[in-house]
């Protein structure tokens, strides 16, 4: 009797660390461990779930680990700023400055999807020469382009500019981020947009036309980043064992004509929740 209860202890634990091991071997599969992202411009909301006739809060800030606030932006810096509830633009949108955070103000007219999305001016600046392969290796520059650039700069600085586009999903009531007014692009030049009736799936696109093949980040607020590709349509699934809030990111690099000319990132990002009330 006791050689039956131990072998029967001993099938449950086998067959619980079965089950495991695959759950692992899926997420292995579709999801690989990167080290924390670099500097990150992203929004976050105070929830994202709101009623109709509240005032939402939307924080805009930069950090080195996402969900954390490091530094906040000034309104002086926005270039493009569209705010739409269920497919419906407001343009009373109010912006108060904290030291950690840019908060914008709306409130919640009508029901449905509710989209905020910012585009920051270009900004420029110097890249050290120690730290110029570095750079390369996060691009992903061919020899090609380093070689090239070795021998012309001299040992000089890298001249570089940037803008950031940042976008966040949330609800009025009840909505799908994956509705028909969801799926409008905000008009950012680089920008995640839901696709219609289609849960966990995105376009990348860069003006307005879908990235293919090209390097996207999930951001967990429990810190674990990781990494996949859009496929060769431009679209990017999120895994459906993932759960709770969710930022994207991803950047693209124009590499100038001119070996010393500028090198210009655009970085965008989405934060958006993944409860079944907005999948």
């Amino acid at each position: 009797m006791e050689n039956k209860l131990i072998s029967s202890q001993l099938l449950k634990k086998k067959t619980s660390l079965a089950k495991t091991i695959k759950k692992l071997f899926l997420l292995v599969n579709v999801l690989v461990v990167m080290p924390s992202m670099a500097h990150q411009t992203f929004m976050l909301p105070n929830q994202f779930n709101w009623k109709e006739g509240d005032q939402i809060d939307v924080a805009l800030s930069s950090s080195l680990s996402f969900p954390d606030f490091g530094s906040g932006f000034t309104v002086d810096r926005i270039e493009v700023s569209h705010t739409f509830i269920n497919g419906v633009e407001i343009a009373s949108v109010k912006y108060r400055k904290e030291k950690s955070a840019l908060h914008a103000l709306f409130t919640a007219s009508n029901k449905g999807t509710a989209v905020l999305a910012i585009s920051s001016k270009k900004r420029h600046g110097e890249i050290a020469p120690k730290n110029v392969d570095t750079y390369f290796e996060e691009i992903e520059a061919n020899e090609e382009t380093i070689d090239a650039f070795h021998k012309a700069s001299e040992g000089k600085p890298m001249q570089r500019s940037y803008s950031k586009h940042v976008k966040t999903l949330m609800c009025v009531d009840k909505c799908s981020i994956h509705d028909k007014p969801s799926s409008q692009p905000a008009g950012l030049v680089l920008e995640f947009v839901p696709i219609e009736n289609k849960p966990n799936q995105f376009f990348l696109l860069r003006n307005g036309k879908p990235l293919a093949n090209h390097k996207v980040t999930q951001a967990l607020t429990n810190k674990k980043t990781y990494f996949k590709k859009t496929n060769a349509e431009g679209v990017f699934m999120i895994e459906p064992e993932l759960s709770g809030t969710l930022m994207l990111g991803s950047v693209v690099i124009t590499i100038p004509e001119e070996v010393m000319g500028t090198y210009h990132s655009d970085y965008t990002t989405l934060t958006i929740n993944l409860s079944p009330s907005q999948k």
